[in-house]
């Protein structure tokens, strides 16, 4: 899938992964670790409101797309250099601006033609794009299913479960 969409990049541009499958584990703990975060700078919210916020940037393990090897991130390069796509790759979303929304108003004209380039091609191959991360793409895995409205392809997989081969 990701040949297919690179091949339908314009001239002179490729695709550049950033990150793909993560570990159960890690993930685990990142979610642990965003949810402390939230917690930390947001102390007069209850932890239901804490969930609920850290699961907008960084999903329950359960739920999680890179654990299922269904998620990527992924950016746009031109003879090895990364195009400015708005914001850099994981910075934090920080409202009013929100600059990691694939949709942001707040970013350049150049910026916004990239990102739509980028999402032409991630598209047309079938993955679909989080929108509160410019580069998260999804294909198989379960936020996939949620919005093509049919059962995922991939499921988390958690290697401690795993048996010696």
């Amino acid at each position: 899938m990701l040949v297919k969409a690179a091949q339908s990049l314009p001239e002179g541009l490729s695709l550049y992964l950033k990150e793909a499958y993560r570990p159960y584990e890690r993930q685990t703990k990142s979610f642990k670790e965003s949810l402390d975060w939230f917690a930390e700078r947001n102390p007069g919210l209850d932890a239901d409101e804490i969930y609920r916020m850290t699961c907008q940037y960084v999903a329950p393990p359960q739920v999680a797309g890179h654990p299922t090897g269904g998620a990527v991130d992924v950016t746009l390069i031109r003879e090895g250099q990364e195009l400015d796509l708005g914001c850099a790759f994981n910075e934090e979303p920080e409202a009013p601006r929100n600059l990691p929304y694939t949709d942001c108003p707040h970013i350049s004209e150049s910026a916004r033609a990239h990102r739509q380039t980028l999402a032409a091609a991630m598209s047309a191959a079938g993955f679909v794009n989080y929108p509160a991360e410019w580069w998260h793409w999804s294909y198989g895995d379960p936020y996939w299913g949620f919005v093509n409205q049919c059962p995922a392809v991939y499921g988390a997989q958690d290697e401690s479960d795993w048996k010696a081969l």
